[in-house]
């Protein structure tokens, strides 16, 4: 109701208060879309664009926060040393050293701060600096440095970098939420610089691989069928250790053989190749009398007429593959470091989410955790089982354009406001739509609200439209969600939750995945450890 008694003054208060609100919420969506847009960047990124990307990620922060430097600074193993790799400034910002080894001696007390402690460092004023960090004080004063803000990232249990903002022209004071924010930042850049530090391994491996089969030598050999007696070229003798005058026999040959590839390799010979006439490939390995050392060969061959047409001969080539099984092994390696990379980085895009809405703190994970026991109930590969939990752990990502007004809201919400965060799977899918996972995570995430009968959203999808993995996260979620508290309601129990899925069992929910789901808690070989 208006006021006519209200003065011109208070309505501008009141007006001003209002603006100011406004733009700290503008403010704070702006951070959250930029975090989503270097999460959804820095997944597909190539190897060749990360150092532009990270200095581009840099200057948005710089803009973003106001500050005149960002930096992302490197730790160098082993030593007390740190180089800043990654940088971006302000217009007619002031000079600091870049691309230059520092020695910790430079910074002290900030360098015992963030690498030895791993604390995160914030001064809003030099004088803010405690007694003891005399020679940082001079430092950051030589570069004109005034509020600086630097947070330690952790990879593999060590600190790998420190990302760092700083203000030179004006002393700033840095709001509490910023640091865990640039922290996330920060851990999106050093993902993307170890997914290429591992490509790069990757490429070596690959190129070690190709020279050893170029230099490998090829020997050659033939067995006559009669004598059971080889004729064989110098790379294989020296493969094998084959030496004097006598041919080589077939039992000479066995006898080389590694003991568990050694009945194998008999069985090819005697029944593939000479009874029923076949030709062979096969990978096996040898332990050489000279040293005993186990190397890996590559034999071909097949059953020949001499040039008379008169005799049966064995002939054949065998190859020294040791090394290529060795690159193939670094190779396996790679790829699985190279996966948890990118499972690291879906975790930060699921943090994304959840520090935007403490009263779903967890939501995503435990989803994830039952979605996987249900999916392993129902036999899924171990392959599927993986996407499934990777689209369950950031299947609510599409709320990271919802403002947090609407997502905490401890009242029931209006019809606009409901219908805004019913598009948050569509949201989700246009962040992920163009990154090349392995599995069908965005398609999970824009199904995850659908239902078989058709009655789900954003698309009303029904029956086999619906992906299998998209159900098991649905039932997943539904009994997660009703399990748990929300801000608008109490939780309605676990029991209600297994009630509501088994009503609507084979209708609006999965057969398959309902039938899983609660044979899981009912025999007790899961719950939810917290709720």
């Amino acid at each position: 109701m208006n006021d006519p008694y209200r003065k011109p003054q208070d309505i501008a208060h009141v007006v001003g208060e209002w603006k100011r609100t406004e733009e700290t919420l503008k403010g704070r969506l702006e951070f959250e879309r930029l975090i989503s847009d270097l999460s959804s960047r820095f997944v597909n990124l190539p190897p060749e664009r990360v150092d532009s990307e990270i200095e581009r990620a840099l200057g948005r922060i710089c803009r973003f926060t106001r500050c005149d430097h960002c930096s992302l600074i490197a730790v160098l193993p082993g030593k007390r040393l740190w180089r800043i790799t990654h940088f971006a400034a302000m217009e007619d910002a002031p000079e600091i050293p870049i691309r230059m080894e520092l020695p910790a001696s430079t910074l002290p007390w900030t360098f015992g701060t963030l690498v030895e402690k791993r604390e995160i460092l914030s001064f809003a004023r030099l004088d803010d600096l405690p007694a003891g960090a005399e020679r940082d004080r001079f430092t950051y004063a030589e570069w004109r440095t005034k509020s600086s803000l630097g947070i330690p990232i952790v990879v593999e249990g060590a600190i790998d970098h420190v990302i760092s903002i700083n203000a030179s022209r004006e002393e700033r004071e840095w709001p509490d939420d910023l640091a865990p924010r640039l922290q996330l930042l920060g851990e999106i850049c050093v993902n993307a610089l170890v997914r290429r530090r591992i490509n790069e391994e990757l490429r070596e491996s690959e190129r070690n691989l190709l020279k050893a089969q170029r230099i490998a030598g090829l020997g050659t050999f033939t067995m006559d069928m009669g004598t059971k007696t080889f004729r064989t070229s110098d790379v294989m003798n020296e493969l094998f250790g084959f030496g004097g005058t006598d041919a080589p026999s077939l039992d000479g040959w066995l006898a080389r053989i590694h003991p568990d590839d050694r009945a194998v390799m008999a069985d090819v010979v005697l029944n593939d190749v000479i009874g029923r006439g076949e030709d062979f490939d096969r990978e096996y390995r040898i332990v050489r009398t000279d040293g005993g050392e186990t190397r890996w060969i590559r034999s071909l061959g097949g059953l020949e007429f001499d040039i008379r047409g008169l005799n049966l001969e064995l002939h054949g080539t065998c190859e020294d593959i040791t090394e290529r099984k060795r690159a193939e092994d670094d190779l396996r390696d790679s790829n699985a470091t190279l996966r948890e990379a990118l499972v690291g980085t879906v975790r930060s895009m699921a943090f994304v989410v959840e520090s935007r809405d403490p009263y779903t703190a967890g939501h995503q994970r435990r989803v994830a955790e039952l979605a996987e026991a249900i999916a392993r109930e129902m036999g899924f590969s171990e392959d599927r089982i993986e996407g499934i939990r990777m689209a369950a752990f950031i299947h609510d990502l599409g709320k990271i354009t919802v403002p947090a007004e609407i997502l905490c809201k401890p009242s029931i919400l209006k019809k606009a406001e409901f219908e805004l965060i019913q598009d948050h799977p569509r949201a989700g899918y246009d962040i992920l739509k163009d990154i090349a996972f392995p599995w069908p995570i965005a398609r999970i995430v824009l199904e995850h609200h659908e239902k078989l009968d058709g009655s789900g959203y954003p698309d009303g999808l029904s029956g086999d439209a619906i992906l299998p993995e998209s159900r098991v996260v649905t039932v997943a979620d539904v009994v997660e969600s009703m399990a748990s508290h929300r801000p608008y309601r109490p939780s309605r129990g676990l029991g209600a939750a297994l009630a509501e899925i088994g009503k609507n069992d084979g209708t609006a929910y999965d057969h398959m995945a309902v039938g899983a789901c609660l044979r899981l808690f009912r025999d007790g070989r899961f719950r939810f450890e917290e709720v």
